[in-house]
């Protein structure tokens, strides 16, 4: 069950992988969905899809936790398919996250 209110965060302004950590969290926290519940979406949608890699449970924790030197932008824009309302806003984190230089953590190992 979600107790979504209002607008959810979105990845815009993210500069860091830790601010884009933060920003995952507080979509996680707006949301309302549990960590267990995250992975369960995640593992759902990819195989839904067909890919057969199919993250650990600790893999999508990790992806919302600070002090990441690196994050794989696909299991990031899952995470955000998981907790948003349509696959309309889970593609706006794909687009802040790999289209443009300024919305981009600016680290060579994020993606």
């Amino acid at each position: 069950m979600s107790s979504a209110i209002g607008e959810p965060p979105s990845p815009t302004g993210v500069r860091t992988i830790d601010e884009l950590s933060v920003r995952l969290r507080c979509l996680q926290s707006w949301s309302g969905v549990s960590y267990r519940e995250i992975h369960r979406r995640v593992v759902r949608s990819r195989q839904e899809r067909g890919i057969g890699e199919l993250p650990a449970y600790n893999t999508v924790y990790r992806c919302l936790s600070p002090g990441r030197r690196r994050l794989d932008v696909e299991l990031v824009v899952d995470i955000a398919r998981a907790l948003l309302p349509d696959e309309s806003s889970a593609a706006e984190w794909r687009r802040r996250i790999s289209s443009s230089p300024g919305s981009r953590p600016r680290l060579p190992s994020f993606g």
